[in-house]
């Protein structure tokens, strides 16, 4: 079966089978298809290789202080007081003042 595929087609298919691995770009035009051989006889293909930081560790940001949580005036239980016809505000003690005769 291998030997019926192009040099092309090997190579496509060793790209889908094992894309992580690190000979596939600089392979000989016999290697793909020894590399299938070898797949299909159980190799496992190469593990992803994780991406080394460009830039060393940061130390972790000083953390700002919360500010606290303001609540607009517009939006207290004050403002959202609804008139309710009566008057509730106290009486004043004594008795009439400012009235002159």
């Amino acid at each position: 079966m291998v030997d019926g595929l192009t040099d092309a087609e090997s190579r496509t298919l060793v790209a889908r089978l094992d894309k992580n691995h690190p000979d596939l770009k600089a392979a000989t035009p016999d290697w793909p298809r020894r590399h299938l051989v070898a797949l299909a006889g159980g190799t496992d293909p190469v593990a992803k290789v994780a991406a080394k930081p460009a830039t060393k560790p940061s130390e972790p940001k000083a953390l700002a202080p919360k500010k606290p949580k303001s609540t607009r005036a517009l939006g207290s239980a004050a403002f959202a007081a609804t008139w309710d016809g009566k008057d509730h505000d106290a009486k004043p003690k004594g008795g009439k003042k400012g009235k002159s005769a």
